[in-house]
Formats: structure tokens, C-alpha cells, sequence
């Protein structure tokens, strides 16, 4: 079963004729889906007309099963789709954003303005991290080559708290 809340997905990239048949299906069988101009997705309708100015198909849904859309996110996975899907919180779960890109997959916990809200373990780790060599130095060499793996390790803990910065491609259906 699961909770159902508020969730919107912008989906990014090309797309062949019978893919976007699929697509529209899949969108016409999400519950109370509704969509860009407050259209509701019927298994008819051409996905053309519901990119927006910008390029970017997008969708919501007030009654997204645990805020997220599954069948549509591992549609865009299996056909080399970009999606970016937000979710409010409900429950126990926090708000979240999954950005999804054909070389990778990056969720973030965030607050109502969808803004990414860093968890203070990855802030100790980053400061532990960046602590030990001073704490620790014996020659100038060691510091070099200690710092130059705690930077690496920093930045690699950086990575885990910012989004990439990623621009969705234009949807197109062929």
C-alpha cells in the first residue's frame, strides 16, 4: 500500500514514438495526476502538449504514493531519461529530491522550499577530515601528502551534500 502526498517530476531527453506511447501510458494510469495548464493525462494525448516554454515535461500529482511516481522513475531509468522528482514530506519521511541523470542517481533531504538541508554527520566528518593532518604532522612531506588525502576525502564528503549541477535536456518526442 504507502501514503500518498504531494510529488512533481520534470522528466529530460529524447524520446522515440513508441517510448512516448509507453510514457503516456504509464501517466494516464498515476492517480489524479494532474499535469502542466491542470490537464489530466489521457492514454490519447500526444506528449507534446504538455512540454512547457522551457523545454521540460512536468507533472504533479497532490496523491503521489509515497510522493514519489515508481513507474514513471524507472521508465526514465530503463530509457535513458533525465528526471527531476521532488516530494513533500508526510509521516515520519523527510521532503526529498531525487535527481536522476543516465550516469547517475543523487537524493537529497529538503525543507519546504526545496532547499538541501545538510546532515551535521557529513559537516563533522568534513571538519575531522580536514583536522587530523594539522593535528597530526611531523614533516612538511607528510602534512603535503596527509592533506592532499584529506582533501580528496573532503571534497568526495562535499559531493554527498551538493546536488550536481545539472541542467535537465529539452524532452523531445520523436
Amino acid at each position: 500500500m504507502g501514503d500518498y502526498a504531494y510529488g512533481e517530476i520534470q522528466l529530460g531527453g529524447k524520446i522515440n514514438q513508441e517510448n512516448g506511447r509507453k510514457l503516456i501510458g504509464l501517466l494516464s494510469g498515476e492517480e489524479a495526476l494532474s499535469v502542466y495548464r491542470e490537464r489530466i493525462v489521457e492514454s490519447g494525448d500526444c506528449l507534446a502538449d504538455f512540454v512547457d516554454a522551457g523545454g521540460k515535461l512536468s507533472f504533479t500529482s497532490d496523491r503521489a504514493r509515497n510522493g514519489e511516481f515508481a513507474d514513471i522513475e524507472q521508465f526514465c531509468k530503463a530509457n535513458g531519461l533525465s528526471f527531476i522528482r521532488t516530494s513533500d514530506a508526510f509521516g515520519e519521511w523527510d521532503a526529498e529530491m531525487v535527481v536522476h541523470t543516465p550516469e547517475s542517481t543523487n537524493t537529497f533531504i529538503v525543507n519546504a522550499n526545496g532547499a538541501i538541508m545538510v546532515h551535521s554527520d557529513y559537516i563533522k566528518q568534513i571538519k575531522q577530515k580536514l583536522e587530523l593532518p594539522m593535528r597530526s604532522s611531523i614533516t612538511a612531506s607528510y602534512l603535503a601528502r596527509s592533506m592532499g588525502n584529506a582533501i580528496a576525502e573532503v571534497i568526495d564528503l562535499l559531493d554527498k551534500l551538493c546536488p550536481p549541477e545539472i541542467e535537465i535536456p529539452k524532452f523531445e518526442s520523436c
